[in-house]
């Protein structure tokens, strides 16, 4: 970051269609590595072809479903919280909706804490959010 400063000259002859290409490439080539978009996947893939993940072998499917459309919900209002469409009935606040956007996103974390326990098992939450197979079978063996 410190090299961004000095380097700005340099930075302002990459062309603009350059940098949103390299952007879109590297947003996805992530997405292969991304548990949400994998898990979405799964709503269009047969159950016999599911691969040999993790969650899919000790969780049941409409649990993989619904903690999705949970995410995809948290995600999709976050989205819409951020990008702050012009809609007219809002124009009239004080101050713009996007400012809440880091509150929300904060309120995500006793989101997960405190009302996913109550929808799932805390076994389904810990397998669904685990980092790697090695956690895994520290929850089992």
């Amino acid at each position: 970051l410190c090299l961004v400063g000095f380097a700005s000259s340099w930075i302002a002859l990459i062309p603009i269609g350059v940098a949103f290409g390299f952007l879109l490439y590297m947003g996805t080539e992530s997405l292969s590595d991304n548990d949400l978009f994998e898990r979405f996947q799964l709503f269009f893939t047969d159950p016999s072809l599911y691969p040999p993940s993790h969650y899919v072998r000790f969780v049941r499917r409409s649990v993989i479903h619904w903690y999705t459309v949970i995410q995809l919900l948290c995600f999709i209002f976050l989205w819409l919280l951020h990008d702050n469409f012009y809609v007219p009935a809002l124009d009239g606040l004080a101050v713009p909706i996007s400012m809440f956007f880091p509150l929300v996103l904060v309120a995500m974390v006793p989101f997960r804490m405190f009302l996913l326990p109550k929808v799932f098992s805390k076994l389904d939450l810990s397998i669904l959010t685990s980092v790697d197979e090695h956690s895994i079978a520290r929850l089992f063996y």
